[in-house]
């Protein structure tokens, strides 16, 4: 996962690196942002209750850092 998340800084694009929108997941922040969420399980892989648990913020406060 290290090396996705250094292809992702050096996108000169920024929105080719914040979305899945025109491309395959390469070079996407997106990958291993969900990676997290479906490794977590519940309640991160659900979005009624995500928001909810504690460890949520903590992951989308570390994506945007």
């Amino acid at each position: 996962m290290g090396a996705r998340a250094l292809d992702v800084l050096n996108v000169r694009q920024h929105w080719r690196a914040a979305s899945t929108s025109g491309n395959t997941n390469t070079g996407s922040i997106e990958g291993p942002h969900d990676d997290v969420h479906v490794r977590c399980g519940f309640p991160m892989q659900d979005l009624s209750f995500a928001a909810f648990y504690p460890g949520f913020w903590l992951h989308h406060a570390n994506i945007d850092r």
